[in-house]
């Protein structure tokens, strides 16, 4: 740090100066009074008087000459220590000054120092984390490659030794638990061994026992080690699956095949749950599911009784070209999402009782061999029914149509249809809607004047006697009231065959 220049230093004046200046001044007040004290002499002053008062003027006048000297110094001194008092300050100044300079660089520095000696621990940190990280990356891949040949070993217990290293590693790394969950059900996809070899088909089915029981523990809900993963089976084959009480993240079962019984009573997914193209060879115990996301069943064949009672879909519903072929629930499930159903079968009877639909419903081109029931039924979006049988009875009783006004379009009722109690607050619209059994639509509570009107709806048995055609029918559309109420229901229903139409 280069120091400030120094300002001009007075010297202190040295001891004999007043004496010698005022020796000075004393000594030309005396050059000077003896001078005109002579030059008064000189003078031929007659009068003594005269004299004696130049005399004393020349004594004055020495007089002031020792007095204006000594004054004048006494003013150099003056001035001298008033400037030197200056020039103190001002050196104060610089002084002080210089010291702040040199503190602001002194702190420069310990800044610069303290951020250098930071710098170089947060390098030497990451060099030991870089260090420390390789080290349990190298770990990790030798751990991991470990298990993986143990795991395609073809002796069974190096097969199991590599499985619960796999289950190790995952405890461990939570990031490896969805690579270890694929690889477990990369397992339980592999096609199981011939049934005509017995002694590799055990070792199979010991292993995959191991792999299932894994998944059991880390997958259920309230496991001590739970992990939060998706599933993918997809095109495996299944026997006897029990996801009871699972949570995953998603489930994915697309072309699965599900041998015997299969229990996923309570599972629940963050998203979606894919059946497509699945195959339920036994019963399929599916309540209190809850799926996060969509539930396809889309050409999914359930070959036994499926029963999904008290469920909740949060996201949209799906069944194009599905087979029921025994008794079928939805009995209690929510269905927050659309529900679609097209190109399907049932073929045994079906519940839908107490099921609430809050957005679209839509059913066509689709068959009922077997009674079905929507008692108590919430439908609270728009409902579509379109070229769908029922073969057998269908009850809507006590059912509730809150969104918008419900069509059933090209309907055939082989059996009896019951709509008794139903609540229609929009009304409720047939249109080429084919009754062979007997129709109840008694006690439409909520419904109003038009609210009930059908378009060339063909009746093989007579409507009950208690309705009649109303006055005001306009064009192809027909209105009926129920003569005995107090209200006028307009109802759409002729009482005479159309079946020539």
């Amino acid at each position: 740090m280069s120091e400030a220049p120094e300002g001009p230093r007075r010297l202190p004046l040295p001891r004999w100066t007043v004496p010698v200046v005022g020796g000075v001044v004393l000594l030309v007040a005396g050059v000077a009074l003896m001078v005109m004290w002579r030059w008064v002499d000189s003078l031929a002053l007659a009068d003594p008087e005269k004299k004696a008062t130049t005399q004393l003027e020349v004594i004055k006048a020495a007089s002031g000459i020792a007095i204006g000297g000594g004054g004048l110094f006494a003013l150099y001194l003056a001035a001298r220590r008033q400037r030197t008092q200056e020039l103190e300050l001002e050196v104060r100044h610089d002084e002080l000054r210089n010291r702040q300079v040199e503190l602001v660089q002194r702190d420069r520095t310990q800044e610069h120092a303290e951020r250098t000696a930071e710098v170089t621990r947060l390098h030497a940190e990451q060099v030991a984390a870089d260090a420390r990280h390789d080290a349990a990356e190298r770990r990790l891949t030798e751990l991991y490659t470990k298990a993986a040949e143990q795991f395609g070993s073809d002796n069974v217990a190096v097969q199991l030794a590599g499985l619960y290293g796999f289950e190790r590693l995952a405890n461990d790394h939570p990031e490896l638990r969805q690579t270890v969950v694929n690889v477990i059900c990369s397992l339980l996809r592999m096609p199981a061994p011939s049934a005509d070899d017995a002694a590799t088909m055990s070792k199979s089915s010991q292993v995959r026992g191991a792999a299932l029981r894994i998944l059991q523990e880390h997958l259920t809900q309230g496991a001590g080690k739970y992990w939060a993963v998706g599933i993918d089976l997809s095109g495996a084959r299944l026997k006897n699956l029990d996801l009871a009480g699972w949570r995953v993240e998603k489930g994915l079962f697309v072309e699965s095949v599900f041998v015997d019984a299969c229990d996923i009573t309570g599972l629940s997914t963050v998203e979606e749950l894919n059946l497509t193209g699945a195959t339920f060879e036994g019963v399929l115990m599916a309540t209190q599911v809850h799926i996060g996301g969509a539930l396809a069943l889309d050409g999914v064949k359930f070959l036994a009784d499926v029963d999904f009672g008290g469920s909740g879909i949060v996201g949209p519903v799906s069944l194009a070209e599905t087979t029921f072929s025994g008794f079928t629930s939805f009995a209690g499930c929510r269905f927050g999402g659309s529900a679609r159903c097209s190109d399907s079968g049932f073929f045994g009877p079906v519940e839908f009782t107490g099921v609430t639909f809050n957005d679209a419903v839509e059913i066509r081109s689709t068959s009922f061999e077997g009674e079905v029931s929507f008692r108590g039924t919430y439908f609270e979006g728009p409902t579509r029914i379109s070229d769908v049988t029922f073969l057998d009875e269908v009850w809507f009783n006590n059912s509730e149509f809150t969104g918008s006004t419900p069509l059933l379009a090209a309907v055939q009722f082989r059996s009896d249809a019951w709509f008794h109690g139903v609540g229609l607050s929009t009304g409720i619209l047939f249109h080429n809607v084919w009754f062979e059994g007997a129709a109840d639509l008694g006690d439409c509570d909520d419904a109003g004047a038009s609210d009930v009107r059908a378009r060339r709806v063909p009746l093989f048995q007579q409507w009950p006697t208690n309705w009649e055609e109303s006055e005001g029918s306009d064009g192809e559309w027909r209105y009926f009231a129920d003569n005995a109420g107090s209200r006028e229901l307009e109802f759409a229903a002729v009482l005479w065959n159309f079946a020539q139409d």
